[in-house]
Formats: C-alpha cells, sequence, structure tokens
C-alpha cells in the first residue's frame, strides 16, 4: 500500500509524500526516494524491499472535511435507538410489557430536522478521545432490502452520531485516499467502468509475448474477516495523511465496546423478552465485543486492504497484474510471460500444458495462502479462472462483449419497500425502477417492459380487490376499475396529471 500510494502521489503532485524519518530508514537505499522528485526509478528493484516499505511511515499531505454531505448521509434511512433505549425498536406485545418512548427518531432525515446544529468536527474529536457516550455504544442489524435467502446479509444500524462518523470518514477515504489507488473502481461512473471492464477483458491489447489469465476473486465472510490485527496497520496509514490520529483507527475499538442486537420488530431476541432493563445476556440474537466488520461499513477502507492484498501477491509470484477492485468484487488479471521455446502466446496456449497450469495455480495458491494469514479466506467455488470471461458484480463480460444480465433484475420487480409506511405509489415507483434497470442490461426493452408493467397491474388490481372486500368499492365501480380499458387507462395516464409513476417505453 505505501508504494503504490509513493507512486501515485509523486505522479500526481511531482514530489514525493512527506515521511517520519526514522533511523532504520536513513540508512536503507529507500531513503534516496524521499528526496529526489525524478520518476524513473525502477520501484520493484529488489533494492527496494516490501520490508522496507513497511517501516515507511507517512506524514500529514491533506485536510480533513468535517462538512458531511447530507445527501451521502441520507443514503440510510434508519437508525438505532440510544443504548438504553434499544427495546423501543421492538413490537410490545410481543415484548410482553411497555418499553416507554424512544427519545430520537429512527429516521435520518427527522433526526437532522430535529436538531439545530450538528457538530461533526466535535463528533469525531469524541471518537479520537475515545470519550463517546455509553448510549452510542450500539448496533442494531438487519436484514438487507429484498433479501431473499434464508441466511440474509445484515446491514448495520447506528445512532445518529456514528452514522455521522462514518458517513464523513468515508467521504474523506472516496475524495482524498482512492484517488491514489487506480486499482479502485468506487469512485468510477458507469461509463468509466464501462471502459474499464472493456479494457481487461480485451486479450488483444495484452504486451507481446504475455499470456493473460482473468481471476474472478470472492471472499468468504469478507466483512467479519476484517479484523483489528489485519486493518490496523493500513487504518493508521490514513490516519497519519489526514493528521487525525485515531479517528480511523478507532472503527474496531468502537466495534468491541458495542452491544449488538438482532432489529426484527417482532421477534425480540429471547433475552431481552427476560431482561426488562440494562444489557441482556449474549444469545443468538445479542452480542458483545464484535471483533470483525459490518455490512456496509468502512467498505472503502476494507477495500484499499485487499488491494494492498493483491499487489503484496503480484510481488510474491513475480508477474505483472492489472487488478480492479469494488467491496467483494475483485478481478486480478496475471500476464504471465512466455517461454522463449514456445515463441508465442498461440503455442504457449496450445502446448504449455503442465508449465502453464502450474503458473496458474502458483497465483491461486499465493493468495489463498496470504489471504489465510490476513483472516480472510478464498472461497474456491466461486473463485473461477479464465482466458475469456470477466465476472465483476453483475456484469459478464465474454471474448470483450457485455452479455445480457435482465434475468437478475427482472426477479427483483417485486412490491418490497423499505418505508415504514409503505404505499401504493412507492410499491409501483419501485418495480418500474427495477424494470428501467433490467432493459439496461438487456438484449432489448420489450421483455423487462412488459413483465415490470404486467407485475404494476396486478399489484393494482390486488389493491382494488384488497378494497372491493373491505366494502369500500360497490360492485359497479369495481367492474369499471377492473376492466381492460381502465387498465389501458391507468398505464397511459401520466403521473404529472395524477397518475401512476409508470414510466414508459421511451425512458
Amino acid at each position: 500500500m505505501n508504494r503504490q500510494f509513493y507512486t501515485s502521489f509523486l505522479t500526481k503532485h511531482g514530489r514525493p509524500p512527506r515521511v517520519e524519518s526514522t533511523e532504520y530508514l536513513r540508512s536503507r537505499p529507500i531513503a534516496q526516494l524521499f528526496l529526489t522528485t525524478t520518476r524513473g526509478v525502477n520501484l520493484y528493484s529488489p533494492e527496494y524491499t516490501l520490508e522496507d516499505w513497511g517501516f515507511v511511515q507517512y506524514s500529514k499531505e491533506f485536510e480533513f472535511d468535517y462538512n458531511v454531505d447530507y445527501t451521502e448521509l441520507m443514503e440510510d434511512k434508519s437508525l438505532s435507538p440510544l443504548r438504553s433505549e434499544f427495546r423501543t425498536a421492538y413490537n410490545r406485545e410481543r415484548l410482553g410489557y411497555d418499553p416507554g418512548r424512544p427519545t430520537t427518531s429512527r429516521r435520518v432525515l427527522e433526526e437532522v430536522l430535529n436538531r439545530e446544529t450538528v457538530n461533526v468536527k466535535e463528533i469525531c474529536k469524541a471518537i479520537q478521545l475515545r470519550q463517546i457516550p455509553e448510549d452510542w455504544k450500539i448496533i442494531m442489524v438487519h436484514a438487507k432490502e429484498r433479501e431473499l435467502k434464508e441466511a440474509p446479509r445484515m446491514f448495520a444500524m447506528m445512532v445518529f452520531q456514528k452514522r455521522i462518523y462514518f458517513c464523513v470518514t468515508e467521504m474523506n477515504l472516496s475524495r482524498v485516499i482512492l484517488d491514489y489507488f487506480p486499482q479502485q473502481t468506487m469512485t468510477l461512473n458507469e461509463s468509466e467502468l464501462l471502459k474499464r471492464l472493456l479494457f481487461i477483458s480485451d486479450v488483444l491489447r495484452d504486451p507481446a509475448l504475455l499470456l493473460s489469465i482473468l481471476n474472478e476473486i470472492d471472499f468468504s465472510n469478507r466483512n467479519v474477516g476484517h479484523t483489528r490485527p489485519i486493518t490496523e496497520v493500513f487504518i493508521k496509514v490514513f490516519d497519519k495523511l489526514f493528521g487525525t490520529p485515531g479517528l480511523l483507527e478507532n472503527t474496531h475499538w468502537f466495534f468491541e465496546q458495542c452491544i449488538i442486537v438482532l432489529a426484527s420488530y417482532l421477534n425480540p431476541p429471547p433475552t431481552v423478552l427476560t431482561c426488562k432493563t440494562g444489557d441482556p445476556p449474549p444469545c443468538n440474537e445479542v452480542w458483545y465485543n464484535h471483533a470483525g466488520g459490518f455490512e456496509g461499513l468502512r467498505q472503502k477502507g476494507w477495500t484499499l486492504i485487499t488491494i494492498a492484498l493483491l499487489l503484496y501477491v503480484e510481488q510474491l509470484i513475480g508477474m505483472k497484474s492489472y487488478i480492479i477492485s469494488q467491496c467483494d468484487n475483485q478481478v486480478c488479471k496475471v500476464l504471465i510471460p512466455v517461454p522463449a521455446e514456445y515463441g508465442s502466446v498461440e503455442s504457449y496456449l496450445a502446448t504449455g500444458g503442465d508449465d502453464l497450469e502450474k503458473k496458474i495455480q502458483l497465483f491461486l495458491k499465493t493468495l489463498t495462502e496470504v489471504a489465510k494469514e490476513m483472516g480472510l479466506m478464498v472461497k474456491p467455488d466461486e473463485t473461477a479462472t479464465s482466458r475469456n470471461i470477466v465476472i465483476y458484480g453483475k456484469d459478464i463480460l465474454y471474448k470483450g462483449a457485455f452479455m445480457p444480465q435482465a434475468l437478475k433484475r427482472i426477479s427483483r420487480t417485486l412490491p418490497d419497500v423499505n418505508e415504514i409506511y409503505p404505499t401504493l405509489e412507492t410499491k409501483i415507483s419501485t418495480m418500474q425502477t427495477s424494470g428501467s434497470a433490467a432493459s439496461q442490461k438487456a438484449l432489448d426493452y420489450c421483455v423487462p417492459y412488459v413483465v415490470s408493467t404486467t407485475e404494476t397491474l396486478c399489484v393494482i388490481m390486488r389493491e382494488i380487490t384488497h378494497l372491493k372486500k373491505q366494502y369500500k368499492i360497490n360492485n359497479p365501480d369495481f367492474q369499471v376499475l377492473t376492466s381492460p380499458r381502465f387498465k389501458e387507462f391507468l398505464l397511459h395516464l401520466s403521473s404529472e396529471v395524477g397518475g401512476c409513476p409508470i414510466l414508459d417505453v421511451t425512458c
């Protein structure tokens, strides 16, 4: 990580980054790199060892921006109650007792509007000094929206102040640090990501006498695997660059201090049923001293650590690679030198046999071993090696061409919305958005349009039938509302004049 940052910083600013001098580095060749602006130095030379790079400690280079971006803050709508009030998140009848009323709102927007000021700097200062109130030390986990697995991924909800903390620190990592790591794709827009994927999947651009092998890598329980011993040495680098000692480093300290509780309104944890006040005893749904990470928290930091892991593997195997990484999506294109006796890539592919297989397995074996030492487990059944196929996130490319991926998006055309009080309008809007997303990844827009429109009509008719059963619609009106002519009317009536939020074919 230190070497990559040095390279990018020197290229961008024309000077090396500032470092804290140490007696050890003064006697090493690497010390000269920080005294010159020369760009023609081979940073991969054996005289600049990885051990020496590990001793490099950068000084402050950037100003930490405490002006939180409220548009990013609003992306996560839900908050956790205070630790002393977490029982208010459950149904009173299921609890069997009255937990009282919460003093804070569960909605981010309401909490922002209820406060005259939000002093982000004071919040960050309290975290740096580890002087946060006990009521902040809670994380409630909830199944992700539209997650259909029996063992779903769980996203974390925190109190407003901690939500502010993670939002502002991730914002600074995104706007400042990520620019120095070209392997990441988190800051790219859709067109830039498209170009990056087309570049990495195009074998015709490979240098001569280098055979490219594409490796799609997946880690098991990636967020939980990022524990303090792994991440601390990397996170300290970011704190030094911002001049904020302890700010990002205290991420895992906060996790360890928290009570972790399952947030299921109708299913309170069993120990909460019997313990009406204070911290309940641990059980499957309540635990303490959490050592790993959480879904959606510190993702940019974990991505940078994963990039450092892949760069380290590249150094160990002695082969050049191209890396793209974002959260739990990693693709590493390894360039294998063609031995002189084969003469060409085609000949090596046809007759390389055991030698080629050995070099391919060298990367996977080294990656698995290094990841295991860091506490991460490579999923063998979801880690693939190919010459022609790239799988990155929701995109699949074959020989540089995108494959249609509409089916997965069509399958998510559900009237399930992440709202406390779901309305017919939000249900329709959700399904129409899913249909629009599916059309962008399909060979044509006809099938996604027909599916999303049909599902939308089914939801509307179901609501009308429900009102009929409640005797809120009489028989003559019911016949009109369920007629084909009325359905056509619904599909053609614009939302600007009071119609449903249904997209037309031109959108």
